[in-house]
């Protein structure tokens, strides 16, 4: 078998399908687990952000309720501080703090603690957003929050604070960016390491779950790849070992079965090709050998007129005459032949009594018979359809038959011609007493030109065609031929030709 070349196979592995397959798998893979991570991190964030948020306003809620402690309250709800529990107050939260009247509005310090040099006509050091102002006229927490772990810059928050259960203030925190960075800064680094161990984990597993199940796939079509390259350079016994029943499976069976047609149709060659060598060998040996033969007697018959002896020259010219007519017969079976090969035969189909055919063809070969010692039966039963078929060629069939059984049989054997009627065929059959054949001369009997020891298709003044057109004509009517035979006890010869379909009787 014949090897590619090493650049071939560079180019091979170079263009091999196995990395554009494992990085479509490793893709889809990797894509598959960001899609995960993705989806795990946006749902822990959400729960994330609601917990801190809960811990934001808890925080507030503490301030609020430090605020109503420490806070000097009057009736009118109006309040001072002292200056400790302010500083204290503001340093709960990393965010600055503001505190808001009942009504909304943002205090200096200055106006509810006793810090010196506060300047205390500041009033509206911040406006609080519409949504805080409506949380504390209904005495609610509200916190703006964003929905992500990184995005902290636009939150705020306010919770209101009372004096014997009625509202005297609130918290209000404008901007609670550092206090929720402080509360999300190990969240964030958790999701960031969690994320970073998930894709080298996750890109480590599609490599190796890519790279198998690729190596898995590829290597099958490798294999046909490899085999069909095999049968390409003529090994056609090669055969794909099928494992199973999916599309890779069903690609094997068809290389498989392409492969034994491959290798049936190159055989059918090779055989028809020997056919062809032997047939022009043969022919060109039985050209010859009767050419020759005519030209020497024609120049014996010349000499023999020369010299004033006719009765020598009459036998010259009558053996010059027999083998111009073997050579004739030779040229009509060959001009047969090809006929039948270029499937040009046309059949002239008519209704024959089949009993008046088999009488014909035995007042032709019922002398020879007699002449050569030999018992001729004719078995023929009554009542017998007529068939649709060629007549002239069906007594070509059997008028061969006969004649390769006298030849075959020995003074004081017996050959018999006889019909079998079938539902649906009938059977001709010659059968003989003489030498009979073996099996591999039965198994080459219909070919041509075969040599056996004794067989049938080369007799002594046959042309060795005489099986194989009688063969070809019945088949032409649809039917079969075949024979059986003992050696030294005789053969049978059948051919079966199909009865027309009958109609059924019609009522009146």
């Amino acid at each position: 078998m014949k090897l590619p070349a090493p650049s071939a196979l560079r180019v091979t592995v170079r263009n091999s399908i196995f990395w554009r397959v494992a990085g479509i798998l490793i893709g889809a893979q990797l894509l598959t687990g960001l899609v995960a991570v993705g989806v795990t991190v946006w749902i822990a964030a959400s729960q994330s952000v609601a917990l801190i948020q809960n811990s934001v306003a808890l925080q507030l809620n503490n301030v609020a309720a430090e605020m109503e402690r420490n806070a000097e309250f009057a009736e009118d709800r109006s309040f001072q501080m002292p200056s400790f529990a302010y500083l204290d107050l503001t340093g709960r939260l990393k965010d600055p703090i503001l505190i808001t009247n009942q009504k909304g509005e943002v205090l200096s310090p200055g106006q509810f603690t006793d810090l010196p040099g506060v300047d205390t006509t500041q009033t509206n050091l911040s406006t609080i957003p519409q949504e805080g102002l409506s949380a504390i006229r209904n005495n609610n927490n509200y916190i703006d929050f964003p929905r992500s772990l990184f995005r902290t810059d636009q939150s705020w928050g306010i919770t209101p604070f009372f004096y014997k259960g009625e509202l005297a203030g609130a918290i209000y925190a404008p901007s609670l960016r550092q206090t929720l960075d402080g509360e999300l800064s190990n969240v964030r680094q958790a999701f960031v390491d969690a994320l970073l161990i998930v894709l080298l984990i996750g890109g480590i597993v599609a490599l190796m779950m890519g790279g198998i199940l690729t190596w898995r796939l590829v290597t099958p079509v490798r294999k046909i790849t490899e085999k069909v390259e095999a049968i390409g350079q003529g090994n056609y016994q090669t055969r794909i070992k099928q494992t199973g029943h999916d599309e890779l499976g069903r690609l094997a069976g068809a290389v498989n079965q392409m492969a034994a047609d491959v290798e049936k149709s190159v055989e059918a060659l090779r055989t028809t090709d020997q056919v062809r060598r032997e047939l022009i060998a043969n022919i060109g040996h039985d050209l010859r050998t009767p050419i020759a033969a005519v030209l020497g007697n024609l120049e014996e018959a010349e000499r023999h007129t020369d010299i004033q002896n006719p009765a020598a020259a009459r036998e010259a010219l009558k053996t010059a005459n027999e083998q111009a007519q073997y050579l004739n017969r030779l040229l009509q079976d060959l001009f047969e032949l090809s006929l039948l090969d270029a499937g040009h035969y046309t059949l002239r189909r008519e209704s024959i009594p089949i009993s008046e055919l088999l009488h014909e063809a035995a007042r032709g070969h019922r002398r020879l018979f007699t002449s050569a010692n030999i018992e001729f039966i004719l078995e023929i039963p009554s009542g017998l359809s007529p068939i649709q078929a060629d007549g002239l060629r069906i007594l070509r069939v059997l008028d061969n038959l006969l004649s390769n059984a006298r030849r075959h049989t020995t003074a004081g054997g017996t050959v018999t011609l006889g019909v079998e009627k079938h539902t649906h065929y009938l059977s001709i059959f010659v059968r003989d007493t003489g030498s009979g054949m073996n099996e591999e001369e039965l198994q080459h009997v219909f070919e041509r030109y075969y040599r056996g020891g004794d067989a049938r298709t080369r007799g002594v003044h046959g042309t060795g065609l005489g099986l194989a057109i009688s063969k070809a004509i019945t088949e032409a009517h649809g039917g079969q031929m075949f024979v059986t035979s003992i050696p030294d006890k005789g053969s049978t010869f059948t051919i079966q030709l199909p009865l027309p379909p009958t109609e059924p009787p019609t009522t009146p």
